[in-house]
């Protein structure tokens, strides 16, 4: 099969993996896109009519080149007809079958683009709404989203881009990252508002950078949350006893309980399970 016959084969499986979380919801469509400095190009979608018209009519070249790709770690939301950045024929193949909404979670570097799209034809308001609602949820998903689409990361898969079209993806990939905009968290810490920085220091965990929630586990402590952080970062026990100036037998209770909240047997069993009731809840919500 060629790469493109591959990322039309694809869609049907695509769009089953997702199908029965988002039928009692304003999503309508997802997307994967993935591509580098090298010109590898691998697309998916689980809009079969989107997917056709974007490899048929050479889309993903100036997809690929739009400017709003090349931002690192960030949400784009786009109300289609009223958005002059994205690519026109993009926006002609999405306004065409009444796709008014999407948001994209973009993740850059140096080397590559990826994106995880969900689309909607649903009011843009309540659409827009219902992606700030779930966002957790949302990226948990994307994550899942990402894990399937690279396993068809290989060489047989890869369509590669014209040669143009190469060298300008490695202009806008070597600009972003020498321009990257500070965090609002850097910008902070340099700031003179101190008690603002206390605040928001390097010592405090940021649980956004988790691939789950603790929404479906209310039971649980803050310092359980904190002891859970730092196990996800493979933290071993003494190390996180370490951390907090107590003893290797307090953080072994500490799991302990978090296990029995969590139903868990064993410790390796925390974070799966975390994960499980995030979807679980998340099934819930939509019905």
């Amino acid at each position: 099969m060629t790469p493109i016959s591959t990322m039309k084969a694809f869609t049907g499986y695509f769009y089953d993996c997702y199908q029965n979380i988002f039928e009692k919801t304003p999503i309508d469509f997802w997307g994967y896109l993935y591509f580098d400095f090298k010109g590898r190009y691998l697309q998916l979608n689980s809009e079969e009519l989107i997917i056709s018209d974007i490899l048929s009519k050479e889309l993903f070249i100036e997809q690929n080149l739009c400017k709003k790709n090349y931002q690192n770690d960030i949400l784009y939301v786009c109300n289609v007809d009223s958005d002059d950045v994205i690519a026109s024929g993009i926006k002609k193949c999405l306004l065409d079958r009444n796709f008014i909404f999407f948001v994209d979670i973009i993740r850059q570097n140096a080397n590559r683009v990826e994106m995880i799209t969900f689309g909607s034809s649903h009011n843009v308001i309540s659409t827009n709404n219902f992606v700030f609602n779930n966002l957790d949820y949302l990226n948990i998903i994307s994550e899942d989203l990402s894990k399937k689409a690279h396993r068809l990361h290989s060489k047989d898969n890869f369509l590669i881009l014209p040669k143009e079209c190469i060298i300008q993806i490695n202009e806008r990939l070597s600009s972003s990252h020498n321009n990257k905009q500070e965090s609002l968290k850097d910008l902070i810490l340099k700031s003179s508002h101190e008690k603002m920085a206390e605040i928001i220091k390097d010592n405090v965990l940021d649980y956004n950078q988790l691939p789950f929630s603790f929404l479906a586990a209310p039971k649980l402590t803050h310092r359980e949350k904190e002891l859970i952080y730092l196990f996800f970062y493979d933290f071993n026990i003494k190390r996180i006893a370490s951390i907090f100036d107590v003893s290797k037998r307090t953080v072994e209770r500490q799991f302990k309980s978090i296990k029995k909240k969590l139903n868990c047997e064993e410790t390796s069993q925390i974070i799966p399970t975390l994960i499980r009731n995030d979807f679980e809840l998340r099934k819930i919500i939509t019905k």
